[in-house]
């Protein structure tokens, strides 16, 4: 009941800010981050924990659904070519890349916890650039082809995660109920322990 209720809170607190702060002319996103980060240091106040299960459908249809509203299947056919180069090669470049920065950065990070990590943090993120590109003065074709590929990009990415998450999880690699996680420090004081092995070898948990 507690989460269902911070989760309220939390759609309620973005609709009031973000009309509230319209007069301001910063962007929605830096506008909640200005209003919610003092938040964090109000002393008394619980830590409010969210099922990752919950982001996908709760969280992530509002911000996508004014982005779909506005693309035309027409401007997709008459960019099929940047769209798919940016939203599915380029994505799937980036998480590759990621990747091996992750196993080179934390050795004995196996492939499929790395591709994890990498499918999480490698796609741009198209409400800034709808949020941006207002008063950065963008123009509207750039902005309508970034948009257009953001909304694809996302679903590349959300693939490439079930798929290396459900891997990681065959291997015991990882928890599919806990958020996904790497905690450095942790990672490395016990890549420093002798009789440990490989770094991932020694009880180091790769969920939060």
């Amino acid at each position: 009941m507690g989460t269902f209720i911070a989760i309220i809170g939390l759609l309620l607190a973005t609709v009031l800010v973000a009309a509230i702060g319209e007069r301001t002319g910063l962007p929605w996103p830096a506008r909640l981050t200005v209003v919610v980060a003092p938040v964090i240091f109000i002393p008394g106040i619980d830590t409010v924990s969210i099922d990752p299960h919950l982001i996908l459908p709760i969280f992530l249809p509002p911000l996508l659904w004014p982005l779909a509203r506005c693309t035309s299947w027409g401007q997709i056919g008459s960019q099929l070519n940047v769209v798919l180069t940016m939203s599915i090669i380029l994505v799937f470049l980036t998480i590759a890349a990621l990747t091996a920065a992750a196993m080179w950065m934390l050795p004995g990070l196996s492939l499929a916890t790395a591709m994890v990590l990498a499918a999480a943090i490698a796609p741009p993120d198209p409400v800034a650039v709808d949020a941006v590109a207002g008063p950065a003065g963008i123009p509207k074709r750039i902005t309508g082809t970034l948009q257009t590929e953001g909304v694809f990009n996302d679903a590349a990415s959300i693939v490439t995660f079930n798929v290396a998450m459900a891997a990681a999880v065959a291997h015991g690699e990882v928890d599919s109920g806990k958020g996904v996680a790497v905690p450095l420090r942790r990672h490395r004081r016990g890549a420093d322990r002798p009789g440990c092995g490989q770094a991932g070898r020694c009880r180091r948990q790769l969920c939060a």
